[in-house]
């Protein structure tokens, strides 16, 4: 036996005393992208014999004119067609002009994903039927530091001899930037450990808190698009006995493929008279 790339060759020679026969044989098997090949041949005898064999198969179906070849039958088996998007709008559907975004890190137990060059579809053979895999994502695996998926994991129920698209809404967040200033006695630095409040606007409930740098700097990234008001934590001002001008900044977060950046979230605490 003699291993070769992407196969191995094979020779056996046998000499029967009590029969007076020569038993030759050469075995040559090679792995092609779409199939596993094997050629023999057997001289006994003066009897001359051929054998020749091959499995695998081309997976259709899976977007785009894309043909999986694989050396394994995929017959009764299935696959995922993952289409990751962003979606501009937020509604979580694949809407006409939103693209895809590129990946090149999933999740699957037993499985491996297929990244292609030629579109951003990634592709998910050779899965057993009638069985939920669990696709996982990763936000870090993103080009963009402002694009998030609205979902990191998903169970995808397998059907036979298809493949099964699901989309995969990746949305774009927004960041705000102000500083936090206190004035005393005509002297205005910037101050720390003041928290801001962000709420939706006509909403009540805060969806993300802030807490000024040391020399009162504000940041934050994670909103996606919308109008949003911003004031200071009023039971922090109760206790510090402190008033803020203005009362309340509103800012919109507006829809960008690269993510907006509101700047100027600034604030002035006075004391009380």
């Amino acid at each position: 036996d003699k291993s070769i790339p992407n196969g191995y060759l094979s020779f056996s020679y046998e000499r029967n005393v009590y029969y007076n026969d020569n038993l030759i044989t050469v075995s040559i098997s090679y792995n092609l992208p779409f199939a596993r090949t094997n050629v023999s041949a057997t001289h006994s005898n003066n009897n001359f014999s051929v054998y020749e064999a091959a499995q695998g198969s081309l997976a259709f179906g899976s977007g785009n004119n894309y043909i999986h070849a694989s050396n394994n039958s995929s017959i009764s088996r299935g696959g995922i067609s993952l289409y990751p998007f962003l979606d501009l709008n937020g509604n979580g559907i694949f809407d006409k002009g939103e693209p895809m975004v590129k990946l090149t890190n999933v999740k699957i137990m037993g499985a491996n994903p297929v990244y292609s060059k030629k579109d951003s579809i990634v592709r998910i053979p050779d899965l057993n039927s009638f069985v939920s895999y669990t696709v996982e994502f990763s936000d870090n695996d993103l080009d963009n530091i402002a694009w998030r998926f609205k979902k990191k994991t998903y169970s995808v129920l397998i059907d036979p001899n298809q493949f099964k698209r699901v989309d995969i809404p990746i949305i774009v967040v927004g960041e705000v930037t102000g500083r936090m200033y206190m004035k005393n006695d005509d002297i205005i630095k910037g101050t720390g450990r003041i928290l801001v409040l962000i709420y939706k606007k006509n909403n009540d409930t805060p969806i993300a808190k802030i807490l000024s740098e040391s020399d009162g700097y504000i940041d934050f990234l994670g909103l996606p698009p919308g109008e949003y008001v911003a004031r200071i934590d009023p039971a922090q001002l109760s206790d510090l006995e402190l008033t803020a001008d203005p009362p309340q900044r509103e800012f919109t977060i507006k829809t960008s493929v690269q993510g907006d950046i509101v700047q100027g979230l600034d604030f002035t605490l006075n004391k009380k008279e």
